[in-house]
């Protein structure tokens, strides 16, 4: 964070390769964005003799450790040397990030310094940080906007690389001895804090994004916990879409998750506007562009599409607009942004989440979408991992367990899946990023064993 801001300062572009990516991401990085300069761990700088793609670099700083053709970032500092700050324009490019790549390859993300200024406003008016307190954060970005906002932040080890490994009760400790009053966690995080009993008493508030938020997760956190819970939607390219308090969900919505109607994800922030575009109609405009804050026309209530975001805050191109035809639309003037979930919209306004466009499922008596299946296997878990994983047009679900009585629950739970095949597996592959979103490619290639 201390390089990032010196490079906004300096009005660099800073170019910020995911954490957990394989080098293949690194080096596709390199060669789209060729650095003049590389910041990182000796480890990194190993990698710069390994790449051709890097090898351009005409300044190398390390943070750590040795490294050969390369300076410290310690005795850099130390000259004290403090350059002006530079008078770029609002759309001059401050930070490149990339997509995940789990659906292709990986697309360049540009946030120019206006964008992240407008960025940073709505995630100061949807988070609600306090200047002076303290937030214990494992996803990246919040951490910008904390510095932004006057927020310190707590960092795990090792959480923005690995959340998954991190031990709860270590979380536990890092927040008491802080006076932590704000969490910003990813759902794998979330979850494993619900499991470890309940949050310190300093804590205010927790909220949760980046992957999908289960309704057994949702409620672990709100029994027991004075803080509020907050679930996030959104993406890298819109961030946020919608936002849920859980204090806000009745006993009937949480049985249309429990039985399938998908997830809640709350109301739209007034910042983005939301349409849903029919499945039938992907190439056309948004169908029926949706006013954020009133009820949907009736024509919308519960009508399945997917979503489709507009608004300052929404990315409405990538770099040198690679990616763009699948995911942008353009509408009377307005980029819109595909974000490739299905949704629905109630009669209130507010969304719920279906599971990815491309893993529904035609069947006989109707769409099948994954969260529907998901939700109910989890129910008849107990809160065990499931993914939707159709083959070839099969109806077929994965699930992180090989007991004959657990699999037997979960195949009378979705009886009304006909030919629907249930796989037990020791563990369910997911992202390398936040650790939360499944792999699907990788449980394809898991499945056939089974």
């Amino acid at each position: 964070y201390l390089v990032l801001l010196a490079a906004f300062r300096l009005g660099a572009v800073a170019v910020v390769p995911d954490p957990a990516a394989l080098i293949r991401h690194i080096r596709g990085a390199a060669r789209r964005v060729p650095p003049a300069c590389l910041v990182g761990r000796s480890s990194a700088h190993c990698l710069r003799l390994a790449l051709p793609a890097l090898w351009g670099v005409r300044l190398a700083v390390r943070t750590d450790g040795w490294a050969p053709f390369s300076r410290s970032l310690g005795a850099l500092i130390g000259r004290g040397n403090k350059a002006p700050v530079a008078p770029v324009a609002d759309d001059h490019p401050a930070l490149i990030t990339f997509t995940s790549g789990s659906t292709g390859t990986p697309k360049a993300i540009v946030r120019s310094h206006g964008f992240l200024a407008r960025q940073q406003q709505v995630i100061a008016r949807h988070t609600m940080p306090q200047p002076g307190s303290t937030a214990l954060v494992t996803l990246p970005m919040f951490v910008l906007a904390n510095l932004a906002a006057g927020v310190a932040s707590v960092l795990p080890p090792g959480g923005a690389a690995r959340p998954a490994a991190i031990d709860p009760r270590h979380l536990h400790r890092q927040i008491a001895e802080n006076g932590v009053r704000q969490l910003l966690v990813s759902p794998v995080v979330a979850s494993r804090l619900a499991a470890a009993g309940p949050l310190p008493h300093c804590v205010d508030e927790l909220m949760t994004g980046g992957g999908p938020l289960y309704p057994d997760v949702l409620r672990a956190l709100a029994e027991g916990n004075k803080a509020r819970i907050i679930a996030a939607y959104g993406s890298s390219e819109a961030e946020p879409i919608a936002v849920l308090d859980v204090d806000t969900v009745t006993g009937e919505d949480w049985q249309a998750m429990a039985r399938g109607d998908g997830l809640l994800a709350g109301r739209p922030v007034p910042e983005a506007a939301i349409a849903l575009l029919p499945h039938d109609a992907i190439g056309s405009h948004p169908h029926q562009e949706q006013t954020v804050g009133a009820a949907p026309p009736a024509a919308l209530v519960d009508r399945p599409g997917e979503i489709v975001v507009s608004g300052e805050h929404v990315l409405d191109s990538y770099l040198d607009g690679y990616g763009d035809p699948g995911a942008k639309l353009r509408h009377g003037g307005t980029v819109w942004h595909r974000t490739g979930d299905a949704g629905r919209l109630d009669g209130t306004g507010r969304l719920w989440l279906l599971g990815r466009c491309n893993s529904r499922l035609a069947a006989a008596h109707g769409t099948i979408y994954p969260f529907s299946v998901e939700v109910r296997a989890r129910e008849a878990l107990g809160g065990r991992s499931a993914a939707w994983a159709p083959i070839a047009g099969t109806p077929a679900l994965a699930v992180e367990t090989t007991r004959a009585g657990d699999l037997a629950r979960v195949k009378d739970a979705l009886s009304d899946i006909p030919g629907i095949r249930i796989f037990g597996v020791e563990h369910i592959p997911v992202d390398r990023r936040h650790n939360s979103k499944v792999d699907v490619a990788a449980l394809h290639r898991l499945l056939p064993r089974h």
